[in-house]
């Protein structure tokens, strides 16, 4: 069937795309990621425009990637899982806190259950950006209790909470998160105690 044979050549524009995308030929990668959109309606075109948003970010182009994102949504709600926490990354770079925040947390609904503690400890970063500190340490300690086999992400979410306290000169919650980090027996545990060492040194 004619069907069969078009498949395949949907497939290689797309890795030609993927290729071009690569080696930074976006004119040329975006002209393959176009035609499988021409020749496809199904996922393989909703993917092709996915790729096609990202080179707009990667060029900067911020608000026409929103544009193509939520284009794509409306077409294929399926692919939200992908597009969410894309559109999140997006309006962080734009410093639009609220909007990126509104984005991270429709992740959290739609992500598969391995990317869920990266997608909570963006959260957390993003309320750290936004000035909210407070509201940063409950973000980030989320992480630490509900995503706990996440090693290396407890362990950079106690990093940013110690720091927190730190900035407030709160040295007993500082050295109670740093003590965490020594238990946990990681890397990080050497550089933990020499704060610990500093917040003692320092505060007699």
């Amino acid at each position: 069937s004619g069907f069969s044979q078009k498949q395949p050549d949907r497939r290689c524009l797309l890795c030609a795309g993927d290729i071009c995308e690569e080696e930074s030929k976006y004119e040329e990668a975006i002209s393959n990621f176009k035609r499988v959109m021409e020749l496809s309606k199904s996922d393989l075109a909703g993917t092709s425009a996915i790729a096609i948003a990202d080179i707009n970010v990667k060029e900067g182009q911020f608000d026409a990637a929103l544009n193509l994102y939520n284009v794509i949504i409306k077409n294929h709600s399926n692919l939200e899982h992908l597009i969410y926490p894309k559109i999140a990354e997006v309006y962080r770079n734009m410093n639009k806190y609220e909007e990126a925040l509104e984005f991270y947390s429709k992740s959290l609904t739609v992500v598969p259950a391995r990317q869920m503690a990266q997608i909570q400890f963006k959260i957390a970063e993003t309320k750290e950006a936004k000035g909210e500190k407070d509201e940063a340490i409950e973000e980030y300690l989320k992480v630490t209790y509900l995503y706990s086999e996440n090693n290396q992400l407890n362990v950079k979410s106690l990093l940013r909470i110690a720091a927190i306290y730190e900035d407030k000169e709160n040295f007993k919650e500082a050295r109670s998160a740093y003590k965490k980090i020594i238990s946990m027996n990681v890397e990080e545990a050497k550089y933990a105690q020499e704060r610990i060492d500093w917040i003692e040194a320092h505060n007699k």
